[in-house]
């Protein structure tokens, strides 16, 4: 199988400027309610969760490009303008399908916190607004982090 990295650029090369290209990857989830954990759990409300992720894809694609959408769990790719936003498989959580691209220019800051049970991922919006997520434990998101920051940097600078 190829790395998340391969596979990001697969699916999203073709929306890149020629000389436009990806620095990392990492998988995200938003953090989600005990609510909407208890309904996953079980076979229904994994059926219900689907055609809710299939809804919220489609409104994904309709939304603003400053903003990251609202998703349970998408794949962040980082080229040298940009953050490509794309949509994971329910069943494998790998990307499957590019959503959005936010321009660094949207984004302020981004920062690592190594957790104690899970990694945390948050981005700061250049409208203040904090974006949080759950990082995957071996998709270096810290990596991602610093890489964000440093392109952020460059781009305000």
């Amino acid at each position: 199988m190829a790395n998340l990295a391969e596979l990001v650029d697969n699916i999203a090369s073709s929306q890149y400027a020629p000389d436009e290209h990806l620095l990392a990857a990492t998988r995200v989830t938003r953090r989600r309610s005990m609510k909407s954990q208890a309904a996953f759990g079980v076979a229904g409300g994994m059926i219900a969760s689907a055609i809710a992720a299939k809804a919220k894809s489609k409104r994904a694609h309709d939304a603003s490009a400053t903003s990251f959408p609202d998703m349970p769990s998408m794949t962040l790719g980082l080229t040298d303008r940009r953050v490509v936003v794309l949509r994971n498989s329910s069943l494998s959580n790998q990307p499957q399908e590019t959503v959005v691209s936010i321009n660094l220019a949207d984004i302020a800051s981004a920062r690592f916190e190594k957790g104690k049970l899970v990694p945390k991922l948050f981005v700061t919006m250049s409208d203040g607004t904090e974006e949080k997520f759950e990082t995957i434990r071996g998709d270096h998101a810290d990596a991602f982090a610093d890489a964000l920051m440093q392109s952020v940097s460059a781009t305000a600078g």
